[in-house]
């Protein structure tokens, strides 16, 4: 419902990360189909590509983007013997031929705009990261 307080809601959560969490462990992929909202966090060295996704070819391609992330990460997780990223980022934090796997912030702001584009694919897409995301260190903040 407009007027609820989603957007106010993301940008708290967002504040308390930033503030709280080294930035070198996290990233954030950020959405925001109608353009007004995140923006501002753009300029976040964390920020992927350092830059908001706003029409629906970019947010499409960074939600495939996302699922095929998380599968590269479970490939390494499982290859390394572990659980979960955290187990990973132990377990090879002194080998320099593995790279340090931060957590990825996914936020989506007005969910509803981004599925007026492609239901079926961005359904399927949040579903998977939904699911399996946790352990590939990837959470999902939807308004």
């Amino acid at each position: 419902m407009t007027g609820s307080g989603k957007s106010v809601c993301i940008n708290s959560i967002l504040a308390s990360l930033i503030k709280n969490v080294d930035m070198r462990d996290f990233e954030m992929l950020l959405i925001d189909p109608k353009g007004v909202e995140l923006g501002m966090y753009a300029f976040l060295p964390n920020c992927v590509n350092n830059k908001v996704l706003v029409n629906s070819e970019e947010s499409m391609a960074g939600l495939r983007w996302l699922v095929d992330e998380m599968e590269r990460r479970y490939d390494l997780i499982e290859e390394a013997g572990v659980r979960d990223i955290s187990g990973y980022n132990e377990v090879t934090k002194n080998d320099p031929e593995k790279e340090f796997m931060p957590k990825l912030v996914i936020v989506i702001d007005e969910l509803a705009d981004l599925m007026m584009t492609a239901p079926d694919s961005v359904e399927t897409s949040i579903c998977r990261i939904a699911q399996k995301g946790r352990a590939a260190g990837m959470h999902l903040i939807i308004g």
